[in-house]
């Protein structure tokens, strides 16, 4: 197989996102920038700027491994990276969605959720799905049983947004008493509405509608049987962030 060669560039600002960003230390050898910029890649970049984050998955414990090899055999003598706290000391500019200004960093505040004043509240209640059944956090047993749950309490009427990495095959059938809208992002299908009551565990999407219509009807639902136990530092921040939790039980 043919390797295609890789031009060097050159910029001002590198603008990256966490999780970008650390796979951005390969890039980091073939962009010529001056200053590192941070931009918002939902409640991931709150978590890293928040906690000590280290390997917490074998993906991302691969790309420091990698980069990390790469530093002891390149000229550049790259400096060694062992969480993202490493990487937070190169940062220059945060480039944020959610704070207008963040004591670490210079922050560029980009309103891309502005404040809806004049909106509809629907009569759906909403769930947005996150990928934990795929990731093997959580049987798929527990998922449907908390889905149950909420349809129990709050009768059949309810829009199930899944995440782009949901296996269909999971969640089709079981929970064919939901309207499955998979064709629109949420904040594009709530753009000028809200609905009666917006749900999830830990989407990012509670925060940005709460941005546009604020934090009224929007909670997020604690589930104990997750297996990483970083879940309630998630909770945390939501609460942080004014999402309270809504109990289903």
């Amino acid at each position: 197989m043919r390797t295609q060669h890789i031009p060097e560039f050159e910029c001002e600002i590198f603008i990256a996102s966490f999780l970008t960003g650390l796979n951005s230390c390969f890039w980091e050898r073939k962009i010529k920038y001056q200053k590192l910029g941070l931009i918002d890649d939902g409640l991931g970049t709150l978590f890293n700027l928040k906690y000590q984050r280290e390997f917490e998955s074998p993906r991302i414990e691969s790309v420091f491994k990698i980069y990390n090899f790469l530093a002891m055999i390149n000229t550049s003598k790259l400096p060694r990276i062992f969480c993202a706290n490493h990487i937070k000391k190169s940062i220059t500019y945060y480039y944020s969605v959610y704070y207008e200004e963040h004591e670490l960093f210079k922050t560029v505040h980009i309103p891309i959720f502005k404040t809806e004043k004049n909106f509809i509240i629907t009569d759906e209640i909403a769930f947005i799905g996150q990928p934990f059944v795929e990731q093997k956090q959580i049987s798929s047993r527990d998922y449907i049983n908390m889905m149950e749950k909420i349809r129990d309490k709050f009768g059949e009427k309810i829009s199930y947004f899944p995440h782009p990495k949901e296996n269909r095959v999971n969640y089709e059938e079981p929970m064919k008493f939901f309207n499955i809208i998979a064709d629109l992002r949420v904040e594009d299908y709530f753009i000028d509405r809200r609905p009666k009551l917006l749900l999830s565990i830990s989407s990012s999407v509670l925060i940005n509608l709460k941005l546009r219509f604020g934090a009224e009807s929007i909670y997020y639902v604690k589930l104990d049987t997750i297996k990483n136990k970083d879940i309630y530092k998630y909770y945390d921040l939501l609460e942080s962030m004014g999402i309270q939790p809504l109990n289903i039980d």
